[in-house]
């Protein structure tokens, strides 16, 4: 789970200034397809990725640590969750989950803040399908797409909740209904010594939605959010063989996508080939096939990265692929970000309680059209 940290950078005016002054609006005119109509869903639909950064509601769960995201009033009332707090692996987790109140108004402020980020794309009508990571559970979803984005049609809400005790997972929303029964895979991570992994063992699964487009095109769409970068490298490579696996094991007629944090920098890749071979070996990678203007989704150790990826099967190829519908690459993209979104250097700027920022993250956005 990512802690908060203090910002240099109060001022939302100031924020917009910066984006102003440094050009980074027209990161947006130069991507063409995201602003202009909604698309129509018969002929183009549309796809993001977003991960959502600490997305709980208020409630106590009782199997989840989710001590840090609950109301100050409601800790102070039961010292077990205090004691839960103390519990913690240092002293800055302990004062943070001791001090943080993540009240209902700080809960609507998130809600608010990601459903700005969701109305960015499409013409303010967000995406078709839209995959999120770290979110805590099914009522956080529910509440964000009834109290937030009702307007926008998403008739297909989705998360199944996993091993992972600090009680983040993937989810799911779309317009299109399913086909099948979601499913949550768990990745069978081993150490290496070829031993079921303990850590691995409590990571988030690979959520797989079957939705059914508007003209009989059936897709399986998988959520990943891949171990964290304090975990071994090799678990990130089981991870992308595991989402390989699934895709090789589908029906033929069957397209496949996939979106998520795949935890994966741009330097572990140059050594690896995680995303550069084991992934687009198989397939169709946004930042490898199209998004050549962006810079990445995150910056970790002061680099940016794509830890956030779409990738699509080669059904879809505009020029090879047999699918009736295509990638349009021209359409990738990591959107401008919202005012709220973009810190003083023209990074993704975390959400701090009560009122600053949106998430760690920035999306990733893309098309498909019908051939």
């Amino acid at each position: 789970m990512k802690r908060f940290f203090k910002s240099a950078i109060s001022s939302g005016a100031l924020v917009l200034a910066f984006v102003l002054a440094t050009g980074l609006s027209a990161h947006a005119s130069s991507n063409t397809s995201i602003n202009k109509k909604p698309t129509d869903m018969k002929s183009r639909i549309s796809v993001m990725t977003f991960n959502v950064e600490n997305f709980f509601d208020t409630v106590d769960d009782a199997d989840r640590d989710d001590e840090t995201f609950l109301p100050l009033a409601y800790k102070k009332a039961h010292p077990e969750v205090m004691a839960k707090c103390d519990q913690m692996s240092n002293d800055y987790f302990k004062q943070e989950c001791r001090d943080t109140d993540w009240s209902e108004q700080v809960f609507e402020t998130k809600m608010t803040r990601i459903a700005e980020v969701v109305r960015n794309v499409n013409a303010g009508r967000g995406p078709d399908i839209l995959s999120v990571v770290e979110v805590e559970n099914i009522n956080a979803l529910t509440q964000l797409n009834e109290r937030k984005l009702k307007d926008l049609g998403y008739q297909t809400v989705v998360l199944i909740e996993g091993p992972d005790t600090r009680g983040i997972d993937p989810g799911l929303l779309s317009r299109f209904p399913q086909w099948d029964k979601a499913q949550l895979h768990i990745v069978p991570y081993v150490n290496d010594k070829g031993q079921p992994d303990k850590q691995g063992a409590r990571s988030r699964g690979i959520l797989e939605v079957r939705l059914l487009l508007p003209d009989g095109t059936k897709v399986a769409y998988f959520v990943g959010h891949f171990p964290s970068q304090s975990n071994p490298s090799y678990l990130r490579k089981q991870a992308i063989a595991e989402l390989n696996r699934l895709k090789a094991n589908l029906p033929k007629d069957v397209v496949a996508i996939a979106g998520g944090d795949f935890n994966i920098t741009a330097e572990e890749d140059l050594t690896t080939g995680y995303i550069s071979k084991d992934l687009a070996n198989n397939w169709l990678v946004s930042n490898i096939v199209g998004c050549k203007d962006c810079k990445g989704t995150e910056v970790y150790k002061r680099t940016w990265s794509f830890l956030d990826i779409l990738a699509f099967s080669p059904l879809l190829d505009e020029s090879r692929g047999t699918s009736a519908w295509a990638l349009d690459t021209a359409s990738i993209t990591v959107p401008a970000p919202v005012r709220d979104h973009v810190n003083k250097f023209g990074e993704p700027q975390r959400f701090e309680p009560p009122s600053l920022g949106v998430s760690d993250h920035w999306p990733v956005y893309a098309e498909l059209y019908k051939r």
